[in-house]
């Protein structure tokens, strides 16, 4: 698992991340917030068939390597294909955000705050979509590396559960920081 994790880091491209939430501000805790999120990651991970199946490593775990390597041996075309074709597999994990916070305000400037945030985004789903541009390349793609890389990527990013701590620096413009409705 930590090769395919470092693998992951050493390949990732093209990332985007999209992230909804809520906070909830207590007013009489402090300046104490909860928050809740949904964040979706899209990213592509280029590489040969090759190094998905072997440097991803699953091939010995699934037992697919027997089978591309004899599936390999029989024919020339899908071995170069194998061996020099980059296909960008798109994955996208789907993951959930808790996260709790404390603003703390500078006395001498009253509306200068800092806010800690302890966070934790579990990994809720993962998703992966690839495609070939040839017709022996999609049978290459259906039937070796689409398996090897869902199975591989849901256990992957099962493991990427992020504890995060940030500190923002910020300033209050308004005189009051919540209103009654």
């Amino acid at each position: 698992q930590a090769t395919r994790k470092q693998y992951i880091k050493d390949k990732l491209k093209n990332g985007l991340v999209l992230e909804l939430g809520t906070y909830y501000y207590f007013t009489r805790r402090r300046h104490f917030s909860v928050g809740l999120s949904l964040q979706f990651q899209r990213f592509k991970l280029p590489a040969t068939p090759m190094e998905l199946v072997e440097k991803y490593d699953f091939g010995d775990t699934q037992l697919f390597l027997e089978d591309i390597q004899s599936q390999l041996e029989a024919n020339s075309i899908l071995q170069n294909l194998y061996d020099n074709s980059i296909l960008e597999p798109v994955i996208s994990p789907i993951q959930l955000g808790i996260t709790l916070g404390k603003k703390f305000y500078f006395k001498k400037a009253s509306r200068l705050f800092l806010e800690v945030e302890i966070s934790y985004q579990l990994n809720v789903s993962n998703t992966v979509k690839i495609h070939s541009d040839s017709f022996i390349g999609q049978i290459l793609v259906d039937s070796f590396i689409t398996p090897v890389l869902e199975e591989g990527s849901n256990d992957s990013f099962e493991g990427f559960n992020l504890p995060s701590l940030s500190f923002r620096l910020g300033y209050q413009l308004g005189k009051k920081t919540f209103r009654k409705f």
